[in-house]
């Protein structure tokens, strides 16, 4: 029988800085705010099934971190891009938020 995988891993997901830079030292952030409500799978803090992402600003970057369930695996011991690549996106997304102060950008649209 094999050998029943109970391990949770920590990954770190960092946010890209203006400058591209990594964030090497720990540093204090700000929480992001999220709605309680929200429904999203990545990042809706009552979605029982979702991600759960919280994120926080540090300077011009944003981070998260989020236990990952031996349920998230695609091949054994290893972390599904799928959830991986939800993981970047919702990253990206709430960098564009959390810097930028809203939600994507403004651009000119024709009438």
């Amino acid at each position: 029988m094999p050998e029943k995988r109970e391990q949770r891993t920590l990954i770190r997901i960092l946010g890209l800085s203006s400058t591209g830079e990594s964030m090497a030292v720990e540093e204090p952030g700000v929480a992001l705010e999220n709605d309680e409500t929200n429904p999203c799978f990545g990042c809706g803090p009552g979605n029982p099934r979702g991600l759960r992402l919280s994120f926080r600003r540090v300077g011009d970057c944003v981070e998260t971190g989020f236990p990952a369930a031996v349920t998230m695996e695609g091949w054994p011991g290893r972390l599904h891009s799928g959830i991986l690549h939800t993981a970047m996106l919702e990253t990206a997304n709430w960098t564009v938020f959390g810097v930028a102060g809203g939600l994507g950008f403004q651009c000119a649209r024709a009438r």
